[in-house]
C-alpha cells in the first residue's frame, strides 16, 4: 500500500504485547498507510505472570533471567506484528515491566515513562485501554495515559481513544464508571486483513475459536462493529468528552485588512494540496476577489482570533439561490492539527443560521482524498450526503441542516 506524506503523530499505549492488535490493529495500519507516524509503547512483558509463584521470592532481575527465552520470543512477535501494521522498529518501545503486576510499581513511575515518550513524540492522537477493563494492568495503563495527558496550560492537546480487548473489556466488573459503550467507529475495511496477519504473528498467543482472542472471533467482532457504520469491518472506541486549556476564540466579520493573511494561508503549499484549485494565486488577483466578496452582499466571511489576537482561520459562506449556503474554510497553517477546524466551523455555522432565517442548509464540498477535512466537518455536525465531481476531481458533499422548530 503506497504511503502518503506524513500527516499525524499517533501514540498507542498498551499493557501487553498483542493488546494493541486486538484493540486497534487495523486502525494502526490505516494510520501508517496514510503516512502517519505511529509510536507503540508496550508496558509489561506479557509472559512472566505465567511462572510467577507468590510463595517463592524472586527479584525482578532473576525473574527476567529465568524467563528470558519466552520474553525474547514475545518481543520478537511484537516487532513482527508491528512491522505488518506499518510501525517502524525504532518506534516500538518495550518497557518490560512485570506482567500482571503493574500495581506493584509506584503509579508515578508508570506515568513518567509515558510522559517522556509523549514529549518526544508530541502526538495529536492517542489510543489506549478502556478505563473499566477487568484486567488491572489495563486499568493502570489507562489511568497513567489520562494522567500523562491531563489538561494543563501549555500542554499537549491530543484526542484519546479507548479500545476494547474483548475478554477483559467484556468481563469488566459492573461499576459506576460504566460498561464499554463505543461512540467512535473507524471504517477499516482496507486494513482489516493486516490486523489478522498481525494477530497471527503472535503465535504464542494463538487460541481456538470461540475464545475471545481467536482470529475467527476477532474477525466476527470486526464485522459486527462494521454494521454500526454500514462498513464491512470497523473498530470501535470510547472517547471521553474533551477537557482542556484551549485558548478561547473570538469571531468577527472580516475586513479589508484581513486580505493578505487569508491570501497567505490559501497559498501555503500544504494547504493547496487539499484544495480543488492548487495553483498559486497572485496577491493582486486575490485582493480584487476579496474586495468583491466583502461588498457584493452574497458572502459572509468570519475571522477567528485567539486571546492574543493572532488570527487562527476564516470561514466563508456564499449564498445560493435555494435557501442554501456553501462554506469554505482556511486555517492559519501554524494552527493546523490543533483541533480548531471543528471549532470555527461550528461557531460560524451557528452564527450564519442565527442571523439568516432564510438559510436552511449549509453545504461543503471536500476532496474525496481529504479524509482529515471530512472528519472535521463530521465533528461539526455536518452529514455526508453524496459523492460528486468538481473541477474534474472526486469530491464528497456534506450538509448541515437547520433543525426544524417544534
Amino acid at each position: 500500500m503506497k504511503k502518503k506524506p506524513s500527516q499525524k503523530k499517533v501514540l498507542v499505549v498498551a499493557a501487553h504485547p498483542d493488546d494493541e492488535v486486538l484493540g486497534c490493529g487495523a486502525t494502526i495500519a490505516q494510520h501508517a498507510a496514510q503516512g502517519d507516524r505511529v509510536v507503540l509503547v508496550l508496558m509489561a512483558d506479557g509472559v512472566t505472570s505465567r511462572t510467577y509463584d507468590p510463595q517463592k521470592s524472586m527479584d525482578r532481575v532473576k525473574e527476567m533471567r529465568a524467563n528470558r527465552k519466552d520474553m525474547d520470543r514475545r518481543a520478537q512477535e511484537a516487532h513482527q506484528s508491528s512491522a505488518i501494521l506499518g510501525i517502524s522498529k525504532a518506534d516500538v518501545h518495550l518497557m518490560n515491566l512485570a506482567d500482571q503486576r503493574l500495581d506493584s510499581y509506584a503509579f508515578l513511575d508508570i506515568v513518567k515513562r509515558i510522559e517522556l515518550i509523549k514529549q518526544q513524540v508530541l502526538p495529536s492522537v492517542v489510543y489506549t485501554h478502556f478505563w473499566n477493563d477487568l484486567n488491572l494492568d489495563h486499568q493502570i495503563v489507562c489511568r497513567a495515559v489520562l494522567t500523562a495527558f491531563r489538561p494543563k496550560p501549555g500542554g499537549i492537546n491530543a484526542d484519546i481513544f479507548h479500545f476494547e480487548v474483548p475478554e477483559s473489556t467484556y468481563l469488566s466488573v459492573p461499576h459506576r464508571r460504566g460498561a464499554f459503550v463505543p461512540n467512535h467507529f473507524v471504517d477499516v475495511a482496507k486494513t482489516f486483513k493486516l490486523k489478522l496477519q498481525a494477530l497471527n504473528a503472535y503465535q504464542s498467543e494463538q487460541r481456538d475459536y470461540p475464545d475471545f482472542r481467536s482470529v475467527k472471533f476477532i474477525e466476527e467482532l470486526g464485522i459486527n462493529r462494521g454494521k454500526a457504520i454500514k462498513a464491512p469491518y470497523a473498530e470501535a472506541f470510547a472517547q471521553l468528552p474533551a477537557i482542556g486549556f484551549q485558548t478561547k476564540l473570538t469571531m468577527r466579520a472580516a475586513t479589508h485588512e484581513d486580505s493578505r493573511d487569508i491570501w497567505a494561508w490559501r497559498n501555503d503549499p500544504e494547504v493547496r494540496k487539499q484544495m480543488f484549485s492548487k495553483e498559486v494565486i497572485p496577491f493582486s488577483s486575490h485582493q480584487k476577489w476579496f474586495k468583491q466578496k466583502l461588498e457584493d452582499g452574497q458572502s459572509i466571511i468570519y475571522v477567528f482570533e485567539d486571546q492574543g489576537q493572532t488570527k487562527v482561520g476564516q470561514v466563508r459562506f456564499d449564498m445560493e439561490d435555494d435557501n442554501t449556503a456553501s462554506v469554505s474554510v482556511n486555517l492559519n497553517p501554524q494552527f493546523i492539527g490543533r483541533g480548531w477546524g471543528t471549532e470555527i466551523i461550528t461557531q460560524a455555522t451557528q452564527a450564519l443560521l442565527n442571523a439568516n432565517s432564510d438559510i436552511s442548509t449549509v453545504q461543503a464540498e471536500v476532496l474525496k482524498d481529504n479524509t482529515v477535512s471530512q472528519k472535521v466537518f463530521s465533528k461539526a455536525g455536518y452529514v455526508r450526503q453524496r459523492e460528486c465531481t468538481k473541477e474534474k476531481q472526486s469530491a464528497v458533499v456534506f450538509a448541515f441542516c437547520k433543525p426544524e422548530k417544534a
